[in-house]
């Protein structure tokens, strides 16, 4: 992928790529998984200790890029409050990936008291993606590039919002 087309990808999003600017690591770019859709994932970490995630679509069907989702939290879902994507640092940080099939996958270490990892599985919806489940596992490990969870793991439940 060329620079111009890096720099193409950030400004729909709005980041700035100046070098001089830049406040966020590139963690994802992914031209391959959602290409049938003319898209592309784009995964940004921001500097400092929270390691707050955002993550993109860019529709390249169109000379002009233009973000088609994106987000900075997984969403409500069933009795769950939405998740920030921002870690603590001795967490690590929280991850995204698009699969063959066109989904995307955010994972994300929490501490809520024992530690687990946060699967959010994201699907296109016509116009938009729309969170499909989150699953949490109690059982998994960094392997690079990213979060590996072990077992099935189950849907996240949480206690009624009083």
């Amino acid at each position: 992928m060329s620079k111009q087309t890096v720099e193409k990808l950030l400004d729909a999003t709005g980041q700035d790529a100046n070098p001089q600017e830049v406040q966020y690591v590139i963690q994802t770019i992914d031209a391959v998984n959602l290409k049938r859709r003319h898209q592309v994932l784009l995964a940004l970490t921001d500097f400092g200790t929270s390691h707050a995630l955002s993550v993109h679509v860019i529709s390249t069907a169109v000379p002009k890029f233009v973000e088609v989702w994106g987000t900075r939290e997984i969403p409500v879902w069933n009795d769950c409050d939405s998740l920030d994507l921002a870690t603590e640092s001795t967490l690590g940080i929280a991850t995204a990936s698009a699969k063959p099939d066109g989904q995307i996958i955010i994972k994300i270490p929490v501490q809520e008291p024992e530690r687990l990892l946060l699967v959010g599985t994201f699907i296109w919806i016509g116009k938009t993606y729309s969170v499909a489940s989150v699953r949490e596992f109690s059982r998994f490990r960094w392997k690079a590039p990213g979060w590996e969870q072990q077992g099935a793991g189950h849907a996240r439940v949480c206690a009624e919002n009083e």
